[in-house]
């Protein structure tokens, strides 16, 4: 594909379908559902250090005014390190090799590296607002901004909790890897939870 133009934005959108392995899943979720969730967060407002011990509300970024904040009914998150992290960091770098092939874009050689995962968990009747990864709050401003953002799709068994790019739901089943560029253009979500609880994380590498 020589022409870069006629390029559509769903070529930069790939699933690795069911890379992780079900006995590293089902550790995983074991590990996140046996932490507990902090309630109340002192300075919502201020720079978050998500929690490694706890789970606690997502807090968003507002890139122009520089502030957080939580909405009503919010999603939890927390940055524990798990008993598999290295066997996941692994496999994301396996996903990023073949992502890098796929494509084959000349100008893409590689990357720096990419950050530690943050989880995610979702119950009935919350979502992820429509935003865009082109941010910079995860990195000090020699960094920059992230080049692709990796979902790892943690369960199934819940419904709704579409993932949504660009208006298109994008299949994920457990154990599989999404990556799309965290750029401004790629707007995406995850639709409202209507039954059951879904287990996520993600990663940006830059």
């Amino acid at each position: 594909m020589n022409d870069r133009w006629s390029i559509p934005a769903d070529y930069y959108i790939r699933v690795f379908d069911e890379v992780i392995d079900k006995k590293i899943l089902d550790s995983v979720n074991k590990e996140l559902m046996s932490l507990d969730t902090i309630k109340e967060i002192d300075d919502p407002y201020s720079i978050p250090a998500v929690s490694e011990t706890h789970w606690e509300p997502h807090r968003w970024y507002h890139p122009k005014t520089g502030e957080f904040n939580i909405r009503e009914k919010e999603l939890e998150s927390t940055k524990k390190i798990v008993k598999h992290h290295k066997k996941i960091i692994n496999i994301l770098h396996n996903c990023l090799s073949e992502y890098m092939r796929k494509i084959g874009d000349k100008h893409f050689t590689g990357w720096a590296g990419f950050t530690q995962p943050l989880y995610h968990r979702y119950f009935e009747g919350t979502d992820m607002a429509a935003h865009v990864d082109h941010i910079t709050s995860i990195f000090d401003d020699r960094k920059g901004v992230p080049i692709l953002s990796m979902v790892i799709q943690l369960n199934d068994g819940y419904e709704g909790g579409q993932f949504n790019i660009l208006g298109k739901d994008i299949p994920m089943n457990a154990g599989s890897v999404l990556i799309f560029p965290s750029n401004f253009l790629f707007e995406h979500e995850v639709k409202n939870i209507t039954k059951g609880m879904r287990l996520s994380a993600i990663c940006w590498a830059y």
